[in-house]
């Protein structure tokens, strides 16, 4: 349909009727043959190191055919620079980072699940604003970018000349 004909005219969705009666089919409502369903174990910390995530409780429970934390996939990922990882294997950087995962036959099963999920936790200190995050030295929340913090919070690569060591 060219613009001259729809500018300033009301045109009809094509999909509208169906949305607005509840009768369109989105994707949440699908279903298929074995399908799983995944309940995710969320880090309940700012900021901390995780020491041990044991999930075989989780793996031996109702209903689950899989649960798999950071230790199973410890691989890089990311669009433009692969620094971020499928489960937290080192640490945790927020409130809600994903720790482990359960994928049982329902819904009810995987969160059973997932609160057998145990991990060990030892908090780190946080840095609750941009400015104190960025102080002289301050250590990187992403040590493994190879830097630490410049007194204006750009990340220093090892090698280069940094005012904190």
């Amino acid at each position: 349909m060219s613009a001259a004909r729809v500018v300033g005219r009301d045109v009809e969705r094509v999909d509208g009727v169906e949305k607005v009666t509840g009768a369109a089919t989105y994707t949440a409502d699908l279903k298929f043959p074995r399908l799983l369903h995944v309940a995710v174990v969320r880090s309940p910390h700012p900021h901390a190191r995780v020491l041990d995530v044991r999930t075989d409780r989780a793996s031996r429970a109702p209903g689950v055919r899989a649960a798999a934390s950071g230790r199973d996939f410890p691989f890089h990922t990311g669009i433009y620079l692969k620094d971020q990882t499928v489960f937290a294997t080192d640490r945790v950087r927020f409130v809600g980072d994903p720790v482990a995962a359960v994928a049982a036959e329902t819904p009810e099963e995987a969160a059973a699940a997932a609160a057998l999920v145990e991990v060990d936790y030892e908090p780190l200190r946080r840095s609750s604003t941009s400015s104190r995050g960025s102080r002289r030295g301050r250590r990187s929340s992403t040590p493994s970018w190879g830097g630490t913090r410049s007194s204006r919070g750009s990340s220093r690569r090892a090698g280069r000349t940094s005012a904190t060591t």
